[in-house]
């Protein structure tokens, strides 16, 4: 079973943890200062790369938060084109992983961390409310 652990919107001074958000179809999520700004509407994480890269001093690790927060969802083997119901809304995936900058402190030393392969970026294809603790059901 893929569950959506938490959910993070990016405001004006930080992030806020809401229990639901309003998907927006063409948009993003409601509330969110990303939404609206292009295609990738929502950045997917899995809960335990969160936290296995919430101690190391990466480019992107202290700032690179998912929207939605997941477990039971294999981010190596997902596929771009695939569809999830969550709550009543319907989201698509449309680019699996994040890029790895050259300037990261942890490419210089030769380190990896599980944020290109335990990450993935959606956009909402119905419009809707997602809870903490929805299934993700293939569509």
């Amino acid at each position: 079973m893929i569950k959506l652990e938490k959910l993070t919107l990016a405001v004006e001074g930080g992030f806020y943890f809401p229990q639901s958000v309003e998907l927006k179809e063409g948009h993003g999520l409601v509330g969110d200062k990303a939404a609206g700004k292009d295609e990738r509407q929502i950045c997917m994480l899995d809960a335990q790369v969160a936290k296995s890269v919430e101690n190391l001093n990466g480019l992107c690790t202290k700032k690179f938060v998912g929207n939605f927060l997941t477990t039971g969802l294999d981010y190596k083997s997902l596929e771009v084109g695939k569809k999830f119901k969550v709550g009543n809304a319907e989201i698509e995936i449309i680019q699996r992983g994040k890029k790895c900058y050259p300037e990261c402190e942890l490419i210089i030393a030769n380190k990896q961390c599980d944020l290109p392969r335990g990450s993935a970026f959606a956009k909402i294809t119905k419009s809707g409310t997602v809870k903490v603790g929805n299934e993700l059901v293939v569509k």
